[in-house]
């Protein structure tokens, strides 16, 4: 959805924005909205200088929700304004705001959303009043406070001169990357057997059984680094998907099977772009890092590469926290005022979380016995598939079974 100028109580806005982290080391100039730890770029230099829709409302927020978790709806036929997003702790959720083309499409959006849990109250312009069915407190917005100062598209423009491209078409990928199968590891006390056995040696060391698997803390910590820093991108493109893969780990849609930890978004092409402008957009900008690209013809695949090492050790991994009741009641334990749900999946766990990905990879890394399946975020939701923590196990036949 693209950023656009909407009329607000006889002023211009910006609705549409994309709210992401606040990369470290912002510069002053790159163009965008900030609001606290948050941040939604803009490519368009007639950005600068408007106000943030959402920030001006926030400003008509009931004072006793500014820290809570809202959404917001706003509805005005007479600007053709169909306006909604999310709220928490005073900033925007990390996500896109939406803007519909009708009320009642405002309202469907409203009714799916207002089913999430950790929402605390919805809000919203007159006309919306006595048209949401909830259980959760709807409030209507107030008049704003005197002192309030919306939140500003700051920087400095720039525009992105295709015709020094030429006319030479080119894209950033042909076709779709391979799809390569990787087994997981599986906990499988397997052992290298010759058909004949050597006279034993009294003086050889006795053979040891070492556990291989990956290093779990290396991994969270690595991935939730990668969303830490910026990943840029050009005009013309929304984040779709976004999360951390590797070997051994489940199937991303959209995403080839990986033979290394990555960190990786999926952008999907804005309606009404043209994708041929767009791709060279987004060339200019991704040629200037260390990002790999693919992707097909609507779709850009994003990535860098996070550590996820292999560590060795002489005791098998726990093996979970006993029934998978007792394994669920621990989860819920330490997502406690956290997730919006902890349930169970065959022979692993989901878990749901609003916000960022390092949100569920700081809880993730108190649980020891557990690895991680799956980690996505779509639309400010982080998902996470865990399950009991695996490892391979080989008998070695030397003295330091460690060293190699």
């Amino acid at each position: 959805m693209a950023v656009r100028f909407v009329s607000y109580q006889g002023a211009t806005a910006l609705a549409g924005l994309a709210w992401e982290r606040s990369p470290e080391r912002l510069s002053e100039a790159r163009l965008g909205v900030r609001w606290g730890k948050a941040f939604a770029a803009l490519s368009d230099a007639d950005h600068l200088g408007a106000a943030s829709l959402l920030s001006a409302l926030f400003g008509c927020l009931p004072e006793l929700l500014k820290q809570q978790t809202v959404l917001t709806a706003y509805s005005d036929t007479a600007s053709d304004l169909f306006f909604g997003a999310l709220l928490s702790d005073g900033e925007p959720v990390l996500e896109e705001e939406r803007v519909f083309e009708s009320r009642e499409a405002l309202l469907t959006w409203v009714a799916g959303e207002s089913t999430q849990n950790g929402l605390q109250a919805i809000v919203v312009s007159q006309e919306l009043k006595g048209r949401i069915s909830s259980e959760i407190p709807v409030y209507e917005f107030s008049a704003s406070s005197e002192d309030h100062t919306p939140h500003m598209a700051t920087g400095r423009g720039q525009r992105f001169n295709l015709g020094s491209f030429g006319a030479k078409q080119s894209t950033l990928l042909a076709g779709v990357l391979g799809v390569v199968t990787v087994g997981a590891l599986c906990f499988v006390g397997w052992q290298y057997l010759s058909p004949k056995q050597p006279a034993q040696d009294v003086n050889k060391p006795a053979p040891v059984t070492v556990y291989t698997g990956r290093d779990e803390g290396a991994f969270l910590r690595s991935c939730a680094k990668a969303f830490e820093e910026a990943w840029p991108m050009g005009p013309g493109w929304s984040r779709a998907v976004s999360g951390c893969t590797g070997p051994g780990m489940m199937d991303v849609v959209g995403l080839p099977a990986s033979v290394e930890p990555i960190a990786f978004q999926i952008y999907r092409l804005r309606p009404g772009w043209d994708v041929t402008i767009a791709r060279k957009a987004a060339q200019v900008v991704l040629d200037a890092g260390q990002d790999r690209v693919g992707g097909t013809a609507d779709t850009l695949i994003v990535s860098r590469k996070i550590e996820a090492p292999l560590v060795e050790n002489l005791t098998p991994p726990a093996m979970g926290k006993g029934s998978q009741q007792t394994a669920q009641s621990v989860l819920e334990e330490a997502f406690l005022g956290k997730a919006r749900s902890v349930r169970t999946v065959g022979e692993s766990y989901e878990i749901t979380q609003w916000g960022l990905i390092e949100d569920m990879t700081k809880t993730l890394e108190t649980l020891e016995w557990l690895e991680v399946a799956s980690l996505e975020r779509r639309d400010g939701l982080v998902t996470a598939v865990v399950r009991p923590k695996q490892a391979i196990a080989v008998i070695k036949d030397h003295a330091n079974p460690l060293s190699e």
